[in-house]
This record gives C-alpha cells, sequence and structure tokens, in this order.
C-alpha cells in the first residue's frame, strides 16, 4: 500500500533551511552505504521512499516514539478531521543511532505527516 506524503507548515520552513544548510548536504546529497541501500540513493530519498511505500525502516536510523507533543497530536487529528485517534509521533537519525540529523514524522492509516526536520537544538530546545 503506497501512503501519501504531507506536511506541516513548520516542516516546510524547517525543510527550507536544512536543505540550503551544508551542515545537511550528507543527508541530501551523499549516497548510503550500499549494504543498506542497493540503489545508492540519500538517506532522504531512501526514507521517503519507505514511508510513501510502508516499508519498515532499518534500525541504523534509530525509529523510536516520541513522548508528548500534544500540540502536534492536535494539529495531525485536526488535519485529518478524527479528534478520536491514537497519534504515535515518531522521529528517525538520518545519519545513525547517535547522528543529530533528526526527521519528526507522524504514519497514520493512508497518509504519513513529516512534521519537523533538524537538530535536537533545533526541534526540541
Amino acid at each position: 500500500m503506497t501512503k501519501a506524503i504531507k506536511y506541516t507548515k513548520t516542516f516546510k520552513k524547517q525543510f527550507k533551511k536544512r536543505c540550503q544548510d551544508p551542515k545537511w548536504r550528507s543527508v541530501f546529497k551523499s549516497s548510503l552505504p550500499q549494504e543498506l541501500d542497493e540503489q545508492e540513493r540519500s538517506p532522504w530519498e531512501f526514507i521517503v521512499q519507505c514511508l510513501i511505500e510502508d516499508r519498515t525502516i532499518p534500525d541504523y536510523f534509530y525509529p523510536h516514539a516520541l513522548e508528548g507533543l500534544r500540540d502536534l497530536k492536535k494539529q495531525i487529528k485536526r488535519q485529518l478531521n478524527d479528534a478520536n485517534m491514537t497519534v504515535i509521533i515518531l522521529e528517525l537519525h538520518f545519519d545513525g543511532h547517535n547522528g543529530d540529523h533528526l526527521l519528526v514524522y507522524v504514519p497514520t492509516g493512508k497518509t504519513v505527516f513529516l512534521a519537523g526536520i533538524g537538530t535536537h537544538s533545533e526541534l526540541f530546545g
């Protein structure tokens, strides 16, 4: 099953900045090791494809749930017009478990919301 990708306003602003930031070049321009991706896509391209195709994200990216973020949960429920749905907010690290290039996303039935992209301090500081 393929999923649609939607973006929060916050994500759009953050993404624009990250694309211009040389510190993020490895996320958008470099290739993943061949063991992870035979097609040698960038971490960004690889992850977006995994989200669209609803594939399991490899442990290398350390996908894990985030607690709290009540406002973001409300925003997603509002966008989906479903106040009763359970919203799980996830985070992954583009550059491995100890990396600081993060993506915050919210998978739902037919849609994945990209909610934030940045470092720990930019997103949660």
